[in-house]
């Protein structure tokens, strides 16, 4: 192999981690109400429904607040994407008595994760 090809490469993968490092430290680095100030007023509108989800919830009382999961909706975990390229979800945990966590993460901005009634 080419001695340029394999720099090149590996050039390609020590940035890509590390926008990977930085991306994930931008987004745990905003949580709480950093990352309510960090949302935007449309997202604010998802924070709204979040704020009325309660511990226990069915899964059937998740969707008529948040609607149908887009992805997962038979696991433990369905997810609610928020934004059309995926980096923005909301992600509802389920055990046996019901909803016990909600956490938001938007990639590279903030993590939400609200304690639930």
């Amino acid at each position: 192999m080419n001695k340029t090809l394999v720099i090149v490469i590996s050039l390609g993968v020590v940035a890509t981690f590390g926008l990977f490092v930085v991306s994930f430290a931008l987004t745990f680095a905003a949580t709480g109400e950093k990352a309510i100030a960090k949302m935007t007023v449309e997202e604010k509108v998802y924070l709204e429904k979040i704020a009325s989800l309660r511990s226990g919830m069915s899964l059937s009382e998740v969707e008529e607040v948040l609607g149908p999961p887009d992805r997962d909706a038979d696991g433990p975990r369905p997810c609610w994407n928020v934004n059309e390229n995926g980096s923005s979800h909301i992600a509802a945990y389920f055990e046996p008595e019901g909803l016990q966590k909600v956490r938001w993460m938007n990639i590279g901005r903030f993590m939400y994760e609200p304690e639930l009634p």
